[in-house]
């Protein structure tokens, strides 16, 4: 009996042995599996940049409010003729860009945001030639505000831009415009996939300026149509891509040629620094906006610049 005893004793242990052992392994394969599902939740995080046209600005999160600054410079000599071949502007273009701008999102859910922004523009433009130089100085060139609904992956927004640049009338010989002068309407839709490691985007903005009485000819409004389309690549919390950025003018050409229009093809490579750690993202791309959207590296066009040179860099910050 004793021994019937000690026997039922020891498999008892054995059995009690083996279900803590069963507990250990259960909480083992829990632990591990808890970094894969913080995974896949971050990629359920969607983009959320303020509009397509700073579509290198910078953090992934759905944050409340956006901030961000930035600085870009361009130096161009180049233009395309009407037949899309490369001609000799009569002066170099040197341009800097100034620019500062904040987003609220007042609707802030995981699929679903809706939020206004604002963005106020400071540029230089500078005309070098021969004959002499025309420069406007840094000085306020516009200020534009929208609003915008953005589900998980794609989004929409529209705004108005105001201009405020100088009036071309008080302007000194020496002196250039910064800005076309005129006020403008936009809207714009766009996409935004961002996964694990691969970020894939695209979209279109349309600007509609109104010129009235302002222009020598019957034209009243000339239409700006952009698009861009990229992709990237994430490894930890560097992302590093490209866009290629198509933009038409309809009405009234760069050159102000009585072609009633220009286009011109750009790519427009970018990086982006957002430190898990900090709230604040750093990124620089090959492009350079003019008042309105994005110049990159110039692949060809007609009627319009052949920009092959510039950068920008820019700072956000979330909260």
């Amino acid at each position: 009996m004793l021994q019937l005893a000690l026997a039922a004793l020891l498999a008892g242990s054995l059995i009690a042995g083996g279900t803590d052992g069963d507990d250990k392994d259960k909480k083992a394969k829990a632990q591990a599996q808890q970094p894969i599902e913080s995974i896949l939740v971050a990629d359920r995080i969607s983009e959320d940049d303020p509009i397509n046209d700073t579509y290198a600005l910078g953090r992934t999160e759905r944050i409340p409010l956006k901030l961000w600054l930035g600085y870009g410079r361009a130096v161009d000599d180049e233009a395309y003729d009407p037949s899309g071949n490369e001609v000799d502007l009569p002066y170099n273009v040197n341009a800097q860009r100034l620019f500062v701008g904040a987003q609220i999102n007042v609707i802030n859910f995981e699929n679903f945001s809706v939020g206004v922004g604002g963005q106020l523009n400071v540029a230089q433009n500078e005309l070098e030639s021969d004959a002499g130089t025309l420069d406007s100085g840094m000085g306020l060139q516009g200020a534009k505000a929208y609003g915008m609904v953005r589900g998980r992956t794609l989004g929409v927004h529209g705004g108005y831009h105001f201009d405020l640049g100088p009036d071309g009338d008080d302007l000194a010989e020496d002196e250039a415009m910064n800005s076309d002068g005129v006020d403008a309407w936009f809207v714009g839709a766009n996409f935004d996939y961002p996964a694990q490691m691969f970020r894939l985007f695209g979209g279109i903005d349309y600007f509609n300026r109104d010129f009235g009485d302002e222009t020598s000819g019957s034209i009243e409004d000339d239409e700006i149509i952009v698009f861009n389309a990229g992709a990237g690549l994430r490894i930890s919390w560097v992302e590093i891509g490209a866009a290629a950025l198509l933009r038409a003018n309809i009405g009234i050409n760069r050159l102000g040629l009585p072609t009633g229009g220009g286009h011109q093809g750009s790519v427009a490579p970018y990086l982006i620094l957002s430190p898990p750690a900090l709230p604040v993202a750093i990124s620089v791309k090959g492009a350079v906006m003019s008042e309105y959207a994005d110049y990159g590296y110039s692949l060809g066009g007609g009627a319009d610049l052949k920009t092959t040179s510039g950068f920008t860099v820019m700072a956000s910050l979330g909260f």
